[in-house]
């Protein structure tokens, strides 16, 4: 049975590094990066941590930080998509913020979660975050002892497009371009968004391209699926703040 999409929360969570730099690291972090920097194979001299702290600590729960998390649906005659964002930088207010947001799957107006790796990121990193700073975790996002008869009402939109093969992977930027013909969506290997939030402090743009990419997640889980819908040439943006 087909999912209804006005039914579907659509989600994408932003992170960053929770230092300016690999300098700027405690000490004892310090120690633990080159420790899981060296047990990746990668070389552990002085500049290239510090190169791949700034490329890749934002990937790490242990080393990155939440500041943004953009999110999208479809209206109930599947016209419009409504787009917003939680983001902050204070990182515990703003996880608070979504977790209210998805008590309204206990009220059934949404039934299912769905992004792009979802599964292979955005959430496990939202639940690590939320047990560093003591959070309660949603149920719909705990699945720490879940079957896998108990996370239908995750789709994964990478998962959806690999059609049942295994390990492989395709960028939401490609399949925007594949399915929609559009270019609007900036990965993070394209852009500096380490510059952009430590150096530049430029948090609006980072929501706005968040935005971007959770509205890309949406408009190709129809084609994907197969779920026949009318013209989305309207959209309805508004955005949240604290």
């Amino acid at each position: 049975m087909k999912q209804s999409l006005e039914q579907i929360l659509f989600i994408k969570v932003k992170t960053i590094t929770q230092a300016s730099s690999f300098n700027a690291l405690d000490p004892m972090f310090k120690k633990h990066w080159k420790q899981k920097m060296t047990s990746s194979s990668l070389d552990g001299n002085c500049e290239k941590l510090e190169e791949l702290y700034t490329q890749k600590g934002a990937l790490y729960a242990e080393f990155g930080k939440i500041v943004c998390i953009s999110y999208a649906y479809y209206t109930l005659d599947e016209s419009d998509l409504m787009v917003s964002s939680f983001y902050h930088s204070d990182e515990s207010k703003l996880l608070k913020a979504f977790f209210g947001l998805l008590q309204q799957f206990k009220a059934k107006k949404f039934t299912a979660l769905s992004g792009h790796n979802i599964k292979g990121f955005d959430i496990p990193f939202v639940c690590k975050r939320a047990r560093i700073l003591r959070l309660d975790i949603p149920e719909v996002l705990n699945t720490q002892k879940a079957k896998p008869w108990e996370l239908k009402h995750l789709l994964d939109t990478m998962e959806l497009w690999n059609s049942g093969k295994r390990y492989a992977s395709a960028s939401l930027a490609l399949l925007e371009s594949c399915l929609l013909g559009t270019h609007k969506i900036v990965s993070s290997s394209d852009l500096d968004f380490h510059h952009l939030y430590h150096g530049k402090r430029d948090l609006k743009t980072i929501v706005k391209l968040s935005e971007d990419f959770v509205l890309g997640a949406a408009k190709i889980y129809p084609i994907i699926v197969g779920h026949k819908t009318k013209d989305r040439s309207k959209q309805v943006l508004f955005n949240s703040s604290f």
